[in-house]
């Protein structure tokens, strides 16, 4: 009989350990095309004498130094995200009370799931395993990161312990982890070469929080995303509370980005009177 998952096996990620964790720190860099071609020059050609923060303040004075007429531009953009990130939230919102009002999708081994198993609220419900000998704990910044996350990396029911395409991985923060570690022992169904075989409900997405570094872990440590692969987030309070309509639906990306749009709109009129007055 396989021993359930338990939480003191759980790897930490320390300084220097390839092997147990990643530690990812990256600066992204940008081109904003509407500036002069001796700033662009400045910003690039001199990014590396310059720490992550004076990066980032250069680009800051390139944004800044638009012409009035981009500003109206970005803030048309705005507007136009804004509509969108609520036309999408009212569609999840519905989608998960529709899915409610039926049964959860047939149970199917995750080797077989094809992405038309799930229904329209990306729910999946499927058997799988976790690899217990390589858990490993998430970080953006540094070792010390409060707010890291733990990936568990999910094979089919059958796979053996030297099986290294995962075909799906729950990433969750590390406060939660023990709430998904009694879950999901819970739902264990039999026994599996790598763990006992888990009944695993949830919702089923391309990408999820530290996703990035997610990959970073998979790949540096031998391991390949199936072609199906997706990411994980188990109904832990149950189904009926994961797809019920709760607080945060309510949190549309659409205010933030109309009231942005005005205050961008607001400094390139500004910016316009000004030059005019110059």
């Amino acid at each position: 009989m396989k021993h359930p998952i338990a939480v003191a096996p759980l790897l930490s990620c320390n300084a220097g350990q390839s092997s147990v964790g990643v530690t990812v720190s990256r600066v992204e860099q940008a081109t904003i095309r509407m500036f002069s071609c001796a700033d662009v020059d400045f910003a690039m050609g001199n990014a590396q004498k310059f720490s992550p923060n004076k990066k980032e303040t250069i680009m800051i004075r390139l944004l800044l130094s638009l012409p009035p007429v981009a500003y109206f531009v970005i803030a048309a953009i705005l507007v136009g995200l804004g509509f969108y990130a609520d036309s999408e939230n009212r569609a999840g919102i519905a989608a998960r009370a529709e899915a409610l009002q039926g049964d959860a999708p047939e149970l199917v081994s995750l080797g077989e799931f094809i992405p038309s198993d799930a229904d329209l609220a990306n729910e999946v419900n499927v058997t799988a395993q976790i690899n217990t000998d390589h858990i490993y704990s998430l970080h953006k910044d540094s070792d010390n990161d409060s707010n890291a996350h733990i990936i568990y990396m999910l094979f089919d029911p059958a796979s053996s312990v030297d099986d290294t395409e995962v075909k799906a991985a729950i990433v969750i923060p590390n406060r939660l982890d023990d709430e998904f570690v009694d879950w999901v022992n819970a739902n264990a169904q039999a026994d599996g070469a790598m763990s006992p075989v888990f009944a695993i409900n949830g919702t089923r997405s391309s990408s999820t929080s530290y996703s990035d570094v997610a990959r970073d872990a998979m790949s540096n440590n031998g391991f390949t995303r199936g072609p199906n692969f997706f990411y994980l987030k188990p109904f832990t309070q149950g189904r009926v509370a994961a797809l019920s309509p709760s607080p945060s639906d309510a949190n549309s990306l659409k205010m933030p980005a109309w009231i942005l749009a005005l205050v961008v709109a607001l400094f390139g009129g500004a910016k316009m009177m000004w030059r005019r007055r110059a």
